[in-house]
């Protein structure tokens, strides 16, 4: 699931009984990706999510249906840093989306 990461070892562990609180994107709601970033920051905060490890293998948890397949076609171990993370994202999904995006959306008609 965490192969477009690349994570240090060893891992830090998740924090307890957060889950139910996690907020997620399927790119198919009223929230736009800027606006799951800043959710997702502010439940990190909430949880005192400090660890750069735990805040990127949540955040690619919090990414469904659509986005989790985008997602698992990353390059291997091409993001190292939550800074990355969220600029990939944001780019591919946000406000500006990249062309590849679109045509991710046109393909995915039915």
């Amino acid at each position: 699931m965490f192969r477009p990461l690349k994570l240090p070892h060893p891992l830090h562990p998740y924090p307890l009984d957060c889950y139910g609180y996690l907020p997620c994107f399927s790119g198919e709601n009223q929230a736009s990706a800027e606006r799951h970033v800043e959710s997702f920051l502010d439940f990190a905060d909430r949880f005192s999510i400090a660890h750069e490890d735990v805040i990127m293998r949540m955040f690619s948890k919090s990414l469904i249906k659509d986005i989790v397949a985008w997602f698992k076609i990353l390059r291997v171990d091409s993001i190292g840093s939550w800074t990355e993370f969220s600029n990939v994202f944001l780019k591919y999904w946000g406000k500006y989306k990249s062309l590849d995006s679109y045509l991710v959306d046109f393909y995915a008609l039915k």
